[in-house]
């Protein structure tokens, strides 16, 4: 979701969630974890992985987001 949606949403949900980190694409996109989820690391770990051997820009550009 886009970093003003999630914004807006942990709103509700105080204390339940945090922003954290970067998309490597200059997006402002978050993904949404509890604080304590395991998840986060995996996440940023695959993102990095993505962006080091190109595949997310590859997704990028097939999907338009990066001309």
């Amino acid at each position: 979701m886009n970093y003003i949606t999630a914004g807006a949403f942990m709103k509700g949900y105080e204390g339940a969630f945090k922003l954290d980190g970067k998309i490597a694409t200059g997006e402002m996109l978050s993904f949404v974890f509890p604080p304590s989820s395991t998840l986060k690391d995996a996440v940023n770990a695959a993102l990095t992985a993505m962006t080091a051997d190109g595949t997310l820009e590859q997704l990028n550009r097939t999907w338009g987001l990066i001309p």
